[in-house]
């Protein structure tokens, strides 16, 4: 063994061989009468460490018709190199090649050996490097496409009122749209029928009203489309409103044991929207409160 006592800055020392029996041979006859060389050279330096990310070169890999390939990822997404510290610094970062090519319709899993790269990206030959791993997992992502239809949905509409009577239209950066295109695991894609945007209530509802709904996916569903909002424009086509004042008020499911009296005469501001021909028709003795 070397004999390093002594030694306390980096670079190359000349140091004395020592040998001793080993335990195991203790009881053997023989001596130890010299040694054959009698020092060695050693190259000391300090030991540094730095992390680099992993890069994916992936070849040749496509998506079938209605699916798709999403960016690849390792795990762990970078490495720790160590070695010594006039050689570390020539690492910048370490690869990955998969071998997996052609046709794909799932996710991939592949275990790849980790390539060191210098600054110009050409493969380092230095075994005094050492990577905390020498292999990583690549995954290869792979979503199903599929177009569904979005909309809207109404509530607290009138008793026996028609919601097929509200036209609007669906608008994205002033053009129509009815579908949007989204990407998902299979199995989850597979039971998406529709995207409800939200909810809209009567008072929201006007002539020239346009409602703006953000696009809010399931978990785990990609936006293709990349639509950030939608907005639902009304086509009032034929109809008109009309602002009336309710003076008739009745009470109903009146307690027995109550004395009852109305404070609030009227009602002010009610807006009723409907065919121009029908409301024409109505005056404010016909809305009952």
């Amino acid at each position: 063994t070397p004999d390093i006592k002594g030694i306390t800055s980096p670079g190359v020392n000349k140091v004395q061989l020592k040998a001793e029996k080993s335990e195991r041979a203790s009881n053997l006859m023989f001596e130890i009468v010299s040694i054959s060389p009698k020092t060695v050279e050693l190259n000391f330096n300090k030991l540094e460490s730095v992390k680099v990310p992993i890069e994916i070169e992936l070849d040749n890999v496509s998506a079938q018709e209605g699916y798709t390939v999403q960016a690849a990822y390792t795990a762990p997404t970078e490495i720790t190199v160590s070695g010594p510290k006039d050689e570390i610094s020539i690492v910048k970062t370490a690869r990955v090649k998969p071998t997996v090519t052609g046709v794909l319709t799932e996710d991939v899993y592949e275990s790849c050996e980790v390539t060191l790269l210098d600054e110009s990206g050409n493969e380092i030959e230095n075994k005094n490097l050492t990577p905390d791993y020498k292999t990583v997992t690549v995954t290869i992502p792979v979503l199903k496409t599929k177009e569904i239809p979005m909309t809207v949905a109404f509530n607290n509409l009138p008793k026996g009122f028609k919601k097929d009577s509200i036209k609007y239209r669906l608008m994205h950066d002033g053009q129509p749209v009815e579908t949007i295109q989204v990407a998902a695991k299979k199995h989850v894609v597979d039971k998406l029928e529709e995207l409800q945007l939200g909810y809209i209530s009567p008072p929201e509802i006007g002539l020239d009203k346009t409602l703006t709904f953000e696009v809010v996916l399931p978990s785990g569903v990609l936006n293709v489309s990349k639509y950030e909002k939608i907005e639902v424009e009304f086509d009032m086509t034929g109809m008109t409103s009309q602002v009336f004042t309710v003076s008739t008020i009745n009470m109903i499911n009146k307690p027995s044991n109550y004395d009852i009296s109305l404070v609030s005469p009227r009602i002010s501001g009610v807006t009723l929207i409907g065919p121009t021909a029908d409301l024409d028709s109505i005056t404010a003795a016909d809305v009952v409160a």
